[in-house]
């Protein structure tokens, strides 16, 4: 299967803030404590991980087909509950 340039370019964003978010955590250690304690570290992290979230979001909104009324189709009632969480 072939990825469409945007597909591409969404994914290597995500391994853009994945690799950020291991940075992070080389430079302030793997201790929860760590973490716990330190403004500067979790921000570090959680602004990656939201951008990974958005990305996510964004891409499944764009790519989901559009829910249809479903008469005893399970995969059809999937797709409809996917994009009334997405939504959320």
């Amino acid at each position: 299967m072939r990825l469409k340039n945007k597909d591409k370019q969404i994914l290597e964003h995500i391994i853009k803030y994945c690799i950020d978010i291991h940075l992070a955590v080389e430079h302030f250690g793997r201790e929860e404590k760590e973490f716990a304690n330190n403004p500067v570290y979790m921000n570090a992290c959680s602004m990656p991980l939201l951008q990974i979230g958005e990305l996510a979001k964004n891409y499944l909104m764009s790519s989901l087909p559009t829910p249809t009324i479903f008469h005893g189709d399970k995969s059809k009632a999937c797709v409809i509950y996917l994009h009334m969480i997405i939504a959320q």
